[in-house]
């Protein structure tokens, strides 16, 4: 009988022993995500589906850097951790200056940004945007966004811009690079 007190003390002994000293081994899903794509990206090309004159120069083009007053300022920061995935575009927005006496230019250009949780696929090679329902209808997200090589992020983004000819609907590409001098760490 002694014997089987023995073997069951140690029984439980070592299951209670296993059981607290289990690590939980959670997979970290954000860290490959954090490696690949964390950063802030400058634009380095965006360019439209067909010629717009945008400036007014009387000149159209398809690139976007030179029809778009400050378009060079757009850029994108994703920001990720253990807890959250956040995407920003920051892009130059178009505005009509209503109060012509204020200032001699037509339109003004603006900074703007959106703010969005996202996904990735499985590959890291597309984000998907989560929908932010604070939104403002101005400021769309970008119909699609893939990763190129590494540190390049390609967007596909759809725009209601005021050209020579009129209001128009232009869908714009456009290409960002990763700034080498971003350095964040993984929390």
């Amino acid at each position: 009988m002694k014997k089987y007190n023995y073997i069951l003390f140690f029984l439980a002994f070592s299951t209670c022993f296993a059981v607290s000293c289990k690590k939980d081994t959670e997979i970290d899903h954000n860290l490959p995500i954090f490696e690949k794509l964390d950063g802030y990206y400058n634009i380095i090309s965006a360019f439209s589906d067909r010629p717009y004159d945008i400036n007014m120069d009387g000149s159209s083009s398809e690139d976007m850097l030179e029809e778009i007053p400050n378009l060079r300022r757009s850029d994108i920061n994703i920001v990720v951790n253990k807890q959250n995935r956040i995407f920003r575009l920051s892009w130059i927005e178009q505005y009509e200056n209503l109060e012509i006496k204020l200032s001699s230019a037509r339109y003004s250009y603006n900074k703007q940004g959106v703010f969005n949780n996202f996904d990735t696929d499985e590959g890291l090679n597309s984000i998907f945007l989560k929908k932010n329902l604070d939104q403002d209808i101005r400021f769309n997200s970008p119909n699609s966004i893939d990763t190129q090589e590494p540190n390049v992020i390609k967007i596909e983004i759809t725009k209601n811009i005021i050209t020579s000819t009129g209001k128009q609907t232009i869908l714009i590409n456009a290409i960002y690079k990763r700034n080498k001098d971003y350095k964040t760490t993984y929390k």
